[in-house]
């Protein structure tokens, strides 16, 4: 079960086939029961209120009207129970995992796959969004959790193992770790590794110029370059307690664009980036002032 964002109604799932939705203060039905053919496994809100999406052991997902309770798309089709869905973070998309050993990520308008099937071994438990979209994690009962992209639905890690079934996977709120639970007795937190296919992206920064002074947050400086593409920047972090002209102390990297995703890479990784000697480069003479080679 789940609030709205707004927290006035409540969706909950039943083995009685339904997905019902409440008034959270009078507990009364707001909207016809939203029927599939066997138990419900999940249902949820997205993140405006309008659109709701369940999940059942027949098979389908899917979205419905939150005012009406009418579908909003086809049936979203498996190869076996539904056990969760869930919508993106700005509502566009929905991801289910399944019994038939894969995730699916649907558009939550038209109810039609965005990428191949996000496939293991075994049973996918559960999949959830990365919190800025671009990224689905699931975990499966073959013991492993796989981080993918939402555009392409490739991994974007290898897989995250333990030694039994994986019950369930999460982002942090910065998107950078995944915990993991597990059969196994333990829970996990992985670091999520570089996106090395963007470093082509950095070398081309590095060469943009000039560097901007930037605003300053809670007394760590920012820095901001821009480019010839205004929508790219890049910011770099220093320690606070760091001397004015100690490029080294630089603990993380930002690389935004803004019309797709953002980017952390901190400390170690910043020492192992190709890009790394020529920002270092730039850094001290543009940055820190500091002329030496």
């Amino acid at each position: 079960m789940a609030f709205s964002a707004d927290g006035t109604r409540v969706i909950t799932a039943s083995r009685d086939k339904t997905g019902r939705v409440w008034d959270a203060t009078t507990g009364a039905p707001v909207t016809p029961p939203l029927v599939h053919q066997d138990t419900v496994s999940a249902a949820a809100f997205n993140p405006a209120g309008t659109r709701l999406v369940t999940a059942s052991f027949d098979a389908t997902a899917r979205v419905w009207d939150a005012a009406t309770g009418t579908p909003v798309t086809p049936l979203l089709e498996h190869q076996g129970d539904v056990h969760t869905a869930a919508f993106s973070p700005d509502g566009t998309r929905v991801v289910t995992a399944s019994r038939d050993g894969t995730a699916r990520v649907w558009d939550a308008a038209t109810g039609r796959p965005v990428t191949p099937p996000l496939e293991h071994q075994d049973v996918v438990h559960t999949a959830a969004f990365s919190p800025d979209g671009t990224r689905v994690v699931t975990a499966s009962r073959d013991g492993t959790v796989q981080v993918w992209d939402v555009a392409t639905g490739k991994p974007v890690t290898p897989p995250l193992e333990h030694q039994d079934v994986v019950h369930a996977a999460a982002f942090s709120p910065d998107g950078t770790r995944v915990v993991t639970a597990s059969r196994d007795r333990t829970a996990r937190v992985w670091i999520l590794p570089l996106d090395r296919g963007s470093l082509e992206d950095w070398r081309l920064l590095a060469r943009c110029s000039p560097f901007a002074l930037g605003a300053c947050t809670r007394s760590i400086p920012r820095w901001r370059r821009c480019c010839s593409r205004p929508h790219l920047s890049v910011a770099l972090l220093r320690s606070p307690s760091a001397e004015p002209g100690n490029h080294a102390a630089l603990v993380s990297v930002i690389f935004a664009d803004t019309r797709t995703s953002v980017h952390q890479w901190s400390a170690p990784w910043i020492g192992q980036l190709p890009v790394a000697d020529v920002l270092a480069r730039r850094l001290r003479k543009r940055i820190f002032h500091d002329r030496s080679e």
